[in-house]
């Protein structure tokens, strides 16, 4: 969505999450960071992120980022929604596989 390299890292934050699902949790997660991009102009590129549960699952993530600025920030496609569409998450022998459409 942004040039790193072009964002200051000015911004933390800590999220939680709770889904039934691991594969609701992974909508709501990518979900979440849209709609922080476009409430706060928040961008998050480094996270620390657990998850913990065995149904709901919750996720905790500690958050870096910044705030999108127009004259310095480099922008790229603006993601506006996680779809359904085509949407999987599967473990597989080597660690977990997500499938997914995002709206831009």
């Amino acid at each position: 969505m942004v040039d790193p390299a072009t964002l200051s890292i000015t911004v933390e934050r800590a999220v939680s999450i709770e889904a039934p699902k691991l594969d609701l949790l992974l909508y709501d997660w990518l979900s979440e960071l849209i709609y922080l991009k476009d409430r706060d102009r928040h961008i998050f590129p480094v996270a620390q992120v657990s998850i913990a549960g065995e149904g709901p699952f919750r996720l905790e993530a500690s958050l870096q980022g910044g705030v999108i600025d127009s004259e310095r920030t480099a922008l790229g496609a603006d993601a506006k929604a996680v779809t359904f569409h085509q949407f999987a998450l599967e473990q597989t022998a080597d660690g977990w596989r997500a499938r997914l459409v995002i709206d831009i």
